[in-house]
């Protein structure tokens, strides 16, 4: 008669382990992307910039500008003043600054950068004139 052997022998492989490296990464990507974080602040210091763009186009101070979306802020208009027949527009955001660029809301704000805005139901394509 031959004997049998009534445990069951339990092994672990790499297959295994990649499972549940897999889930993990999951579990962490979910608990990351519902907690409001941002990853440019994980990687960039934030800091508060100003910068010029130039418009046409009625706007006042203390309104919010928004990316062409409209779900994204893209500043605060502080200051308004003309330049000949365009629009200065004085505008404030938290921005990532990485070597010499900034990024408000994942968009790239740098001087001579074009910008899709939205202001009201109006959609206008401005330029960055100048960081501060």
């Amino acid at each position: 008669m031959i004997k049998q052997d009534t445990k069951k022998k339990i092994s672990f492989n790499l297959i295994d382990a990649l499972i549940i490296i897999l889930i993990l990464v999951g579990v962490v990507a979910l608990i990351y992307m519902f907690s409001g974080n941002d990853a440019m602040e994980l990687l960039y210091s934030k800091e508060t910039i100003k910068y010029e763009i130039t418009v046409d186009g009625d706007f006042k101070a203390g309104d919010t500008l928004y990316f062409k979306d409209g779900r994204k802020v893209l500043g605060t208009i502080e200051d308004v003043s003309t330049s000949g027949d365009k629009t200065v527009l004085l505008v404030s955001a938290e921005a990532y600054k990485k070597d010499n660029d900034y990024f408000v809301k994942g968009q790239l704000i740098r001087d001579d950068a074009e910008l899709d805005i939205k202001y009201g139901d109006t959609a206008v394509v401005c330029k960055v004139k100048e960081i501060k």
